[in-house]
């Protein structure tokens, strides 16, 4: 355990008290993880990339999402590829 972890769980009395300190810890870093994730995706545009780029880039957010249980349903995803694309005007 690292010494960051250990200063942190070091006054915990039982093991209920140690594993609800080490997940509320991870809990609060995934969130914000996931949080920025998202931020990206949604700000991801087309800009200068070919299609299978542009694609394969918001595909790579998506998975890193999926990794840490933070599901984007295909609407989203579809919504998100067709709002980054540029529009012809």
């Amino acid at each position: 355990m690292s010494k960051d972890m250990l200063t942190r769980v070091i006054s915990r009395k039982t093991s209920f008290q140690l594993w609800d300190k080490i997940h509320s810890y991870f809990l609060s870093h995934t969130n914000a993880k996931a949080h920025q994730l998202h931020n990206e995706l949604h700000n991801t545009n087309f800009e200068n990339q070919t299609i299978s780029d542009y694609v394969l880039h918001i595909q790579t957010f998506v998975d890193a999402l999926t990794a840490i249980s933070d599901f984007v349903s295909s609407k989203e995803h579809l919504d998100i590829i067709l709002e980054g694309y540029p529009s012809r005007t």
